[in-house]
């Protein structure tokens, strides 16, 4: 947990923390309850690091060296000229 809370810091999750910390300051300031809810669920955003899709669902995950070697096969074809 406390790793999660350490690194990890990218621009995104810092632009969800001042965007939430400013919701919920002027969510108090102009006694704006909805306000105040979205600052506190951006500030939950951040601080857990889930963003619309979670925890990196919106990355393309790498792929694996046998898939890799399949693909180089598949390059590799052979055609022969039927008259």
């Amino acid at each position: 947990m406390k790793a999660l809370l350490v690194t990890g810091w990218s621009f995104m999750r810092l632009l969800r923390l001042a965007t939430g910390l400013v919701g919920i300051v002027f969510g108090f300031k102009n006694n704006d309850t909805l306000l105040g809810f979205a600052g506190f669920f951006l500030l939950l955003m951040a601080v857990f690091n889930i963003g619309c899709c979670g925890v990196g669902g919106c990355s393309i995950t790498p792929q694996k060296e046998s898939a890799k070697s399949r693909y180089k096969e598949k390059e590799n074809v052979n055609f022969e000229e039927v008259a």
